[in-house]
């Protein structure tokens, strides 16, 4: 799904959430594409991620599943929750930029 363009999406509000994340031996990016913020794993296409509160730190795609940054305050780590509706959530935490 393609939302309409955020212009609240740029580089000061959430190129802090970039970079390869990994859960387990599973990995994945995100990136900003001009004002889209895109999720992508090894298997599928990018799913673009977006919300309405650039301070909740919480997204969502297209299909409901919702994206929970957190970052620390004293530190270059991140964590990334996804949880699918009816599924459990996974746990991501950055592995790079």
């Amino acid at each position: 799904m393609v939302f309409p363009t955020n212009p609240q999406i740029g580089a000061g509000s959430v190129d802090k959430f970039a970079g390869a994340y990994a859960s387990g031996t599973r990995s994945l990016t995100v990136r900003r594409e001009g004002s889209r913020l895109l999720v992508q794993d090894g298997t599928q296409a990018p799913r673009e991620i977006t919300t309405s509160d650039l301070n909740s730190w919480e997204f969502h795609d297209g299909c409901g599943i919702s994206y929970r940054f957190v970052l620390p305050p004293d530190g270059p780590g991140a964590m990334l929750t996804i949880l699918a509706p009816g599924a459990s959530a996974t746990q991501w935490h950055r592995t790079g930029y």
